[in-house]
């Protein structure tokens, strides 16, 4: 295994990493101890700068960080990456487009639509005063609606309150009637014991 694959490996990042944070504590207690005048600090700093040249030493074989190529994917970021030579030669090889060629738009496709269909912003403008007004006459359906209830309910109680009447009535008929008897009988026992 040579130097590069040994840098490149799982196990050499793992190392890096918990090199990385071992050192980092030395260094840092040694300066807690030389800050603080505690015995010792001076062996501290000596040990964790020398663990920080290890690292540093060790970290010189790690392969770059690699930023990804952005503008392969965003064309218009490739101002960022790449300059003015280069962003033509990519053009004439086809990773980035013109911006003639690149695919419309919805908004465009809709554009070209309405243009091809000869609407006109008025069209469109009358289009929205009527789905306003659309909107306006659901309300109003809505509120006939309730006044539909409403007027079911009212119905409803004018018809009990007929019932009722009708029954109040002919109660008032049966009363009537016995009184009428019961005046007969009255009057005939008045004649009689005449």
């Amino acid at each position: 295994m040579n130097l590069s694959d040994l840098v490149k490996s799982k196990k050499y990042k793992t190392f890096m990493a918990r090199l990385y944070g071992i050192g980092a504590s030395v260094v840092i207690i040694g300066a807690l101890f030389k800050i603080t005048h505690i015995r010792g600090a001076d062996l501290m700093l000596f040990i964790g700068l020398i663990t920080e040249s290890i690292i540093f030493f060790f970290s010189a074989f790690e392969p770059p960080y690699i930023d990804p190529d952005w503008s392969l994917v965003h064309p218009e970021l490739a101002g960022l990456y790449h300059s003015d030579d280069e962003i033509q030669k990519m053009k004439e090889q086809g990773i980035i487009k013109e911006k003639k060629e690149r695919e419309p738009s919805l908004t465009g496709e809709l554009d070209k639509m309405l243009k091809e269909a000869n609407i006109q912003t008025d069209v469109i403008a009358s289009l929205g005063q009527g789905l306003n007004n659309l909107n306006t006459t659901l309300k109003e359906l809505n509120n006939i609606s309730e006044v539909a209830v409403k007027s079911t309910n009212l119905v409803n109680t004018i018809e009990s309150v007929n019932q009722n009447a009708e029954v109040l009535s002919h109660s008032y008929k049966q009363t009537a009637d016995v009184l009428n008897q019961e005046s007969k009988l009255t009057q005939e026992q008045d004649r009689k014991s005449v």
